[in-house]
């Protein structure tokens, strides 16, 4: 089965489909820059998956943050397994460490969390190499491909909506001395409560999830949870107090950026599926267009001739009170446009799968000025144009 491609054209869960349903025996390698990552399956189930040269870190560093290996143990261990190459589960079985059933268990949950990372990743070259199994030494489990894409599918729509409330990276997070919750108690989760634990203050959201026992998304949904609740909450950014003309500024970039970021999904849709600038030609030109609107489609396009001082020249001619109106109304309607194209030329299936690509470019925008979005309810504005309908 020659079968090999790129994840802008090919999503992850269409191909995890073509190999569930065709039963393949064989490995999935997908590359993005740095990150290789391999997912091996056995008659169209996943028995194993690694991310290159990290094995050690991933399995190891699972069993060290869940308390269930010393660190001396554990550099004993993977100081063997590059000796002996051995795998390290199975070194660490034959140092009497772990029983096989522990190993199986830990190694589940490593390749969950490998294949639950690869539905998020909208590009990167991929290839299937039919019949190519783990080395022999290798511990496998199996999961259902099939309630895999179910998971991962889920945890995709969910993630968007995560991220909406999560704290922006550079900020520290303490526990809150004002709840939100009702009554004198607070039921908790087990997740939540790992959580809660390692909040102390000074970590920032991305040094919790290094912290945490949990993979990325679990932690990211306690952590969700706990904000929402008001249980945790970021300390203020320590930043001098912005003038009313720096905050307006910021608000527009804020806005260009995540509009940019939402079109230039679509044209690498395009440019995949059909060739470049095939879509471009099927938009109004900028020329069509009046007032800003010249400008803001000559910036989505990406055409040379844009000019910013230019563009915000005339858009401090307008009223003040109507400027962030006009700005959102103008890229909104360009986006629309667009969206309009890939229903009509490539399909609903594809649009959707637009709509989602481009609600997770814009929350991972959105979450570094989260305090500045709420207050001008940015998000509500942008995602009323990238709805799946």
């Amino acid at each position: 089965m020659a079968f090999t491609g790129n994840l802008n054209t090919v999503a992850f869960s269409d191909i995890l489909q073509l190999l569930s349903q065709g039963k393949k025996t064989g490995a999935l390698a997908v590359s993005k820059g740095p990150l290789k990552k391999e997912v091996y399956f056995r008659n169209g189930n996943i028995v194993y998956a690694l991310s290159a040269n990290a094995e050690e870190d991933l399995l190891g560093n699972l069993l060290l943050k869940r308390g269930k290996i010393s660190k001396p143990d554990l550099e004993r261990a993977i100081s063997l397994h590059k000796s002996t190459g051995k795998k390290l589960g199975v070194t660490l079985i034959e140092l009497n460490l772990f029983s096989r059933e522990e190993i199986v268990a830990a190694l589940k949950l490593q390749i969950e969390e490998i294949v639950y990372n690869l539905f998020g990743w909208n590009e990167g070259e991929f290839m299937f190499y039919e019949g190519k199994a783990p080395v022999a030494s290798q511990i496998l489990t199996e999961l259902p491909t099939s309630s895999v894409m179910l998971e991962g599918a889920r945890r995709i729509d969910e993630w968007v909506e995560i991220q909406k409330a999560l704290p922006a990276a550079h900020l520290p997070l303490k526990l809150s001395t004002n709840p939100k919750v009702r009554g004198e108690e607070v039921t908790l989760s087990v997740d939540q409560l790992v959580v809660m634990a390692l909040i102390d203050g000074s970590r920032s959201y991305p040094e919790v999830l290094k912290a945490s026992p949990m993979g990325e998304f679990v932690t990211s949904k306690a952590l969700h949870q706990l904000v929402q609740n008001g249980l945790v909450e970021a300390l203020p950014k320590s930043r001098s107090r912005l003038s009313s003309r720096e905050e307006e500024e910021l608000v527009f970039s804020v806005s260009l950026r995540v509009f940019s970021a939402c079109f230039a999904v679509l044209v690498r849709l395009f440019d995949k599926k059909v060739g470049k600038n095939f879509f471009r030609r099927r938009l109004p030109s900028p020329q069509e267009k009046k007032g800003i609107d010249f400008y803001l489609a000559t910036f989505l396009y990406g055409d040379e001739h844009f000019n910013q001082n230019d563009f915000l020249g005339r858009l401090s001619e307008l009223p003040k009170e109507i400027r962030l109106h006009k700005l959102l109304a103008g890229l909104g309607n360009i986006l629309e446009e667009g969206l309009e194209v890939v229903r009509l030329v490539l399909g609903e299936a594809v649009y959707k799968r637009a709509c989602n690509d481009m609600r997770k470019e814009a929350a991972a925008i959105f979450a570094e000025e989260r305090e500045l979005v709420g207050k001008y309810d940015l998000e509500a504005e942008v995602y009323r144009q990238i709805r799946k309908e």
